[in-house]
């Protein structure tokens, strides 16, 4: 809604107590629409898939996992969930979550709509940099870093889903792993 809260059966999927919510709702879903063609929204559809619901997955780039797979492999994988019954679109952007107070489905950019009774959003991080803003530090995406991950404040160093480094936010562990050494 316009106050940044979900709707009944839409849920992100991040932690352990989002798992029980979605595993829920899960048990009386037939439809899911998963926004995210990441790791996470990945393993949310197989997981769907496996319970017998149909599952479409919608994901703004023009292959899945386009940070960790080029596209020979995102075709081999994209194959693969097709075989489970999960339905990709790729270039896709989600307009509207249709429905009113809980999920009927969702409208894209080029018009169509998926039906859905579940809705799991799983399309990245968005890092939290008020602090950093707030301290005067450069901030676009993310809190600015150099190559060593010190933010314009030589003192201050800034890693992980909240750092931008050469214009990029990572969202991923092993990356925050590498940052992590460097600073």
């Amino acid at each position: 809604d316009e106050n940044g809260t979900l709707i009944e059966n839409a849920a992100t999927f991040r932690t352990l107590s989002d798992c029980r919510r979605i595993a829920g709702w899960a048990e009386h879903a037939q439809r899911a629409v998963v926004l995210g063609g990441g790791l996470l929204g990945l393993e949310a559809a197989r997981g769907l898939a496996r319970r017998g619901i149909r599952v479409d997955v919608v994901h703004l780039a023009d292959k899945l996992m386009e940070r960790q797979l080029d596209v020979d492999a995102s075709r081999m994988l994209t194959r693969t969930l097709e075989e489970l019954g999960v339905v990709v679109h790729l270039e896709a952007r989600t307009v509207a979550v249709t429905g009113g107070d809980r999920v009927r489905g969702v409208r894209l950019d080029d018009g169509g709509e998926l039906p859905a009774d579940l809705l799991i959003v799983a399309c990245g991080v968005r890092p939290e940099t008020g602090l950093a803003a707030e301290a005067g530090l450069p901030v676009r995406r993310g809190v600015v870093v150099d190559d060593r991950m010190r933010t314009a404040d030589e003192r201050i160093y800034a890693i992980g889903d909240c750092a931008e480094h050469r214009g990029t936010v990572y969202g991923l562990v092993a990356p925050a792993w590498e940052q992590a050494q460097v600073a």
